[in-house]
């Protein structure tokens, strides 16, 4: 039986070492640094969150640290540090990108300006589908009809859904 094994194990890592390559996508540092380094900051991130909930009374106020910049004590709580990776990491970012790429470009005016400028209507919709409940929530007890503010709260959330 073992012999059967070690034929097999030879023919087929004889026969896919020539058909596979593993090669890089960019290049070895280039891959490590953007590919395996994001995961591995992504589960350092997901490992800080982690030792707040274990570690904390209150994961989202208490202070996981406090920084001293100057005379201001800045404490390092789980929902500062969220917030401030999100919107200087990942929104901040993705949102110049997008500016420069196509608000600031002259050329995706010429190309697109059409499109540039009816896509400013969905700036104007989100907030509408939001407000919206609460204004016919403010305007109902004039008719009679009260609604409770879960209940709008629900209506607008769904509008997304």
């Amino acid at each position: 039986m073992t012999v059967f094994l070690e034929f097999m194990q030879a023919s087929l890592s004889s026969r896919f070492s020539k058909q596979i390559r593993f090669t890089w996508i960019l290049s070895p540092k280039k891959d490590l640094l953007f590919y395996i380094g994001s995961a591995l900051v992504g589960w350092m991130y997901v490992g800080i969150i982690v030792f707040a909930i274990l570690t904390l009374d209150n994961p989202l106020k208490d202070a996981l640290a406090v920084v001293r910049i100057g005379g201001l004590n800045i404490p390092l709580t789980l929902e500062f540090l969220v917030v401030l990776s999100w919107a200087l990491i990942l929104d901040a970012p993705h949102v110049w990108a997008t500016l420069g790429r196509t608000l600031f470009d002259p050329d995706e005016w010429r190309v697109r300006g059409r499109e540039i400028r009816f896509s400013f209507i969905w700036f104007l919709i989100g907030p509408m589908a939001i407000t919206l409940p609460y204004f016919v929530g403010s305007v109902t007890p004039f008719f009679g009809v009260t609604i409770s503010a879960a209940t709008l709260a629900t209506g607008s959330i769904l509008f997304f859904v």
